[in-house]
């Protein structure tokens, strides 16, 4: 049997049925979908949802600390870095490593 990561359960034919009631009845609490017994999905408030993506988010962004705490410094003035934001974008560097590490949010998940 599998475990089932929610308090309240309802079957995919309750959904169809009233989905507007087991919103309600769900009480801002997560939800397990059952198809023939078996989670198959959960169903989450909004608000629920909005802060697991971010907290994703900022778990990606730590990582991307943590890679670029060990890569080797470069001293750089304000007057260096006021001048390279001045180029045209053509100009900056686009080797495979900056696009590797550029940091994603949504599109991962």
């Amino acid at each position: 049997m599998e475990t089932i990561l929610s308090d309240t359960s309802v079957s995919i034919t309750e959904l169809k049925r009233n989905p507007s009631a087991v919103i309600e009845a769900a009480a801002g609490e997560p939800v397990a979908v059952l198809i023939h017994n078996k989670p198959s999905a959960y169903l989450v408030p909004a608000a629920t949802y909005e802060r697991i993506v971010e907290r994703l988010d900022d778990l990606g962004l730590v990582e991307l600390v943590h890679a670029r705490a060990k890569e080797r410094r470069t001293k750089l003035t304000l007057d260096d870095l006021l001048a390279e934001s001045a180029k045209s974008p053509a100009t900056w560097p686009r080797d495979e490593k900056w696009l590797r590490d550029k940091p994603v949010g949504r599109e991962r998940l």
